[in-house]
């Protein structure tokens, strides 16, 4: 490791992390090598469990949830729990009004709310029913792909349609291309990009970029991708920056390093979260540990405000809604001082 070989040459050095933010396994990111740190006699560990972002209550009962320290109960809570089912209006109007109750007790604005899930699923269903202008984050075809260079034209999309990032910042985290290209030639090449209005001169001039860098991958179903979003208005409002009247709406995977004044935490529910899937033992968890490290980050995106949402039916992939009880993430014992239960409506 290069770290490691670092430090053989006596140089001090730090790195920082945190290993209950390991959600990405299935896309071979692995929390072993930060581990192995630790296990390192040459390295010091500091562990650091206060979150300054979020409300004391919320980090603790996030803390408590993982085990990872013992913490006052406070008297002030921030975090709380419901259920939702359709009796006398549907469980997407009562999120509504509570969302709208929220905004008006906390003169909260719109786009600092967020709506997440473990799964696609229940945003999109929720999406498809609310009353609230929103923005929904789903997965696009460069998502889906999700290697190093599809992650760089994801990148390029967004500079295109939104002044928040820069060249220089694509270049500076985007390793594959900094190796292969100095900045000053990186940004001749994508600078008159926002000016270019013609879609596929975009795609000429991304893929005789690709092509001279002679990488070893097969660039053809990226650029075939960057070319889909690029001619699809969904595809493209998903890269531009949000209207202040906008509601967010994303995945768990997709709202890390990121932060909200207020998440609304729905698709908490059995067989939901943890997903059980099929495995070749049969149906399960594949990966209980990554589950309890998503639902961390999920809690941990909230900086005043988070409530966890149970309903009393689950949307599954095939958008059908099956009648469910809570997810076990939802009623834990332990953690019932800590949180603010309000029922079920």
């Amino acid at each position: 490791m290069v770290f490691l070989e670092i430090n053989n040459l006596n140089l001090i050095f730090t790195v920082v992390g945190d290993v209950n933010q390991s959600i990405y396994k299935w896309n071979n990111a692995s929390p072993e090598y930060l581990l192995s740190f630790v296990k390192n006699y040459k390295f010091k560990e500091f562990r650091i469990f206060k979150n300054h972002r979020c409300h004391s209550s919320i980090y603790k009962y996030a803390n408590k949830f993982l085990g990872l320290s013992e913490e006052d109960v406070e008297d002030e809570k921030k975090i709380f729990k419901i259920k939702l089912n359709d009796n006398n209006k549907s469980r997407y109007e009562k999120l509504d009004e509570i969302i709208e109750k929220i905004i008006n007790s906390h003169k909260v604005e719109k786009n600092k709310i967020a709506v997440i899930s473990r799964l696609n699923s229940a945003i999109e269903m929720y999406s498809r029913n609310t009353k609230n202008q929103h923005k929904i984050y789903l997965d696009d075809p460069l998502d889906k792909i999700g290697c190093k260079i599809s992650l760089f034209c994801s990148d390029l999309i967004k500079y295109k349609f939104s002044k928040r990032i820069s060249l220089y910042e694509i270049y500076q985290r985007n390793n594959i291309i900094k190796n292969k290209i100095g900045l000053v030639d990186f940004k001749n090449t994508f600078k008159d990009l926002r000016e270019i209005e013609d879609s596929e001169k975009i795609c000429i001039k991304l893929q005789d970029f690709l092509e001279s860098l002679y990488l070893k991958e097969d660039i053809e179903p990226i650029l075939a991708a960057f070319r889909t979003i690029l001619n699809d208005k969904n595809f493209i409002k998903f890269y531009k920056p949000e209207d202040n009247n906008d509601i967010q709406m994303l995945n768990i995977h997709k709202s890390k390093g990121l932060e909200f004044k207020v998440v609304i935490h729905i698709g908490l529910e059995d067989k939901s979260f943890p997903l059980v899937m099929k495995l070749e033992s049969g149906w399960g968890v594949k990966d209980i540990q990554e589950e309890k490290n998503l639902h961390y980050v999920a809690l941990t995106r909230a900086e005043k405000i988070c409530l966890l949402v149970s309903m009393s039916k689950r949307v599954n992939s095939s958008f059908a809604e099956l009648e469910t009880a809570p997810s076990e993430f939802f009623n834990i014992d332990s953690l019932t001082e800590y949180i603010r239960d309000l029922g079920e409506r």
